[in-house]
C-alpha cells in the first residue's frame, strides 16, 4: 500500500529484506564514543567518525540529492522538507551497542510526518579512488531518493514501478574524477539474478504486467509477493528504467508516458503513444539491451556542476555531542524502531539510563 504513513525498510548484507532480534543497547560503550553531529539545510548525520570523514560523508549526500534533482528536472528548495537524519558509523561494534541486527547495513524508519531516519553501516561509503558503489552506500542512496519522491509528491503521481526502479537506479550513482555515473550494477547485488533462469536465460520480461502492478501486494492472492517474485519485479523495473535513462531520446518518451498518468487510454495505447512501439516491441528491446552491454549513465562533471551548484546547500555546521544531546538526538528515533528490531524490554533499559538526559516530551517509547 503506498499511503505515506510510516514505513520501516531493512537491508541486510546479502541484500535480504527482513526482521530480526537484536541485543540490547549498551548505553555506557556509546557514550565513551566521540559522536559528531554535522547539519546542513537537508541532512543531520549523526557519527562516530571523525569529524573530516564525517564532512567528506555529508557532502556526498549533498552530492546525491543535488543530481537525483538534476534528473528528476526538480527544484533544490522542496517546501515542507525535513533534513533527513542519518546515524551513520563503520564499526560493527557501535552497530550491535546501537541494538541493531548484525545481519543487516542499513535501517530506515519513515514517520507519518515525512521526518526520515536511516540507520546506516557507511564503511567503504567514500570509497577508493575509483568511488565505487557498495551496499552500504546503496542502501542509504535508495533511501535517500524514496525521501526525494515524497518530498516532490511523486508517490501519487508516478507508477509504482517508475518509483521502485527509480530508487535503485539511483543508488548506483559514483563520483569519478571527470564525472559521475548513475546506475551502477553492484547497487543490486544478487537481485540482478532474478532476472535470469536457472539456464542464463533472460526470462521473458511482460511489460505490461509490469508496468500494471500497483504495489507488492498481489492482485490475484491479495498477499505481499516476497522472495523471487518480490526480486524479480524490482530486477525488471530497475532494468526498464536503466534502459528508458540510457538513451536522452527514450527518456523524452519516458517523460511523455508519466505525463500520460490520468489520460483516459489504456496502458498499451499509452506505451503506444509515448514509445512508438507496442509493449511486446518494447519488451524486446528491454531484453536485447538486458542480453548486451548494460553500461551506467555518465554525466561530464564540469557540464554538470553548473547545474548542481544551484541544487547544493551550502551551509554546514558541526559540533561534538555532550551525552544529554547525544541521547535527545538518538533516543527519540531508536524508541520508534518495531520490538522486531528492538524490543519493548530493551528500549525501556535504554530508556531507564539516559531519561536524566531526555525533556519529558521526548521520553516517551
Amino acid at each position: 500500500m503506498r499511503i505515506w504513513c510510516w514505513v520501516l525498510l531493512l537491508v541486510s548484507l546479502n541484500g535480504s529484506i527482513g526482521l530480526l532480534n537484536a541485543e540490547p543497547v549498551k548505553v555506557d560503550k556509546l557514550n565513551r564514543k566521540n559522536w559528531v553531529v554535522t547539519e546542513t539545510a537537508n541532512f543531520k548525520v549523526l557519527s562516530d567518525l571523525n569529524s573530516k570523514r564525517v564532512l567528506k560523508i555529508v557532502r556526498d549526500l549533498e552530492k546525491f540529492r543535488a543530481f537525483s534533482l538534476y534528473l528528476l528536472n526538480s527544484p533544490a528548495q522542496i517546501s515542507g522538507a525535513q533534513p533527513i537524519v542519518v546515524i551513520a558509523t563503520k564499526s560493527r561494534k557501535t552497530w550491535s551497542h546501537l541494538g541493531l541486527p548484525k545481519d543487516y547495513v542499513s535501517i530506515t524508519d519513515t514517520v507519518r510526518s515525512g521526518q526520515t531516519t536511516i540507520f546506516a553501516d557507511i564503511k567503504g561509503f567514500t570509497g577508493s579512488t575509483t568511488r565505487k558503489s557498495n551496499m552500504g552506500k546503496a542502501t542509504v542512496f535508495s533511501a535517500i531518493a524514496f525521501q526525494l519522491f515524497h518530498d516532490l509528491d511523486l508517490i501519487e503521481s508516478t507508477p509504482f514501478w517508475y518509483q521502485e526502479g527509480v530508487y535503485h537506479y539511483l543508488a548506483g550513482f559514483t563520483e569519478k574524477d571527470s564525472y559521475y555515473s548513475v546506475g551502477e550494477l553492484e547497487a543490486m547485488g544478487r537481485r540482478l539474478a532474478a532476472l535470469f533462469q536457472s539456464n542464463g536465460r533472460l526470462r521473458r520480461i511482460d511489460v505490461k504486467a509490469l508496468m500494471s502492478r500497483k504495489s507488492y501486494v498481489s492482485p490475484v492472492t491479495n498477499t505481499e509477493i516476497k522472495g523471487l517474485a518480490r526480486d524479480q519485479f524490482l530486477a525488471q523495473a530497475y532494468l526498464l528504467v536503466h534502459y528508458l535513462y540510457s538513451d536522452q531520446e527514450r527518456t523524452k518518451m519516458l517523460s511523455k508516458f508519466l505525463a500520460s498518468e490520468g489520460v483516459d487510454l489504456t496502458l498499451e495505447q499509452r506505451i503506444q503513444n509515448s514509445f512508438g512501439k507496442t509493449s511486446d516491441q518494447l519488451a524486446l528491446n528491454l531484453a536485447f539491451y538486458a542480453e548486451s552491454k548494460v553500461s551506467s549513465m555518465i554525466r561530464d562533471k564540469e557540464l554538470v556542476d553548473k547545474e548542481l551548484s544551484s541544487l547544493l546547500s551550502n551551509g554546514v555546521e558541526q559540533r561534538v555531542l555532550n551525552e544529554a544531546e547525544l541521547w535527545r538526538l538518538l533516543q527519540p528515533r531508536m524508541a520508534r524502531l518495531p520490538e522486531s528490531i528492538l524490543s519493548f524490554q530493551n528500549k525501556k533499559e535504554m530508556y531507564n539510563k539516559v531519561k536524566h538526559h531526555l525533556p519529558e516530551i521526548e521520553s516517551l517509547f
